[in-house]
């Protein structure tokens, strides 16, 4: 990891021990929480698939149900 990626990482260490320090209450907003766990399962999918532990279908499969989420689950969260 190069210096900037510490620096990034000590900046967000410090931005979350201050919130938590506050005592701020945060309520979880599924929208953010659903893109987070896609960008981490589309992450994983790619370094899987680069490594050859999955198949080019599986790939594929995971990337259509991101596609078909983002397209119709994430419109309905937004709304809300």
């Amino acid at each position: 990891m190069d210096t900037a990626g510490l620096a990034n990482l000590a900046e967000f260490s410090y931005i979350i021990g201050t919130m938590v320090a506050s005592g701020e209450k945060k309520t979880i907003n599924p929208l953010k929480t659903l893109v987070l766990v896609f960008v981490v399962i589309l992450i994983i999918n790619i370094v899987l698939f680069a490594f050859g532990k999955i198949d080019a279908f599986t790939f594929w499969m995971i990337i259509a149900f991101g596609a078909l989420v983002a397209y119709y689950v994430v419109p309905k969260l937004m709304q809300k």
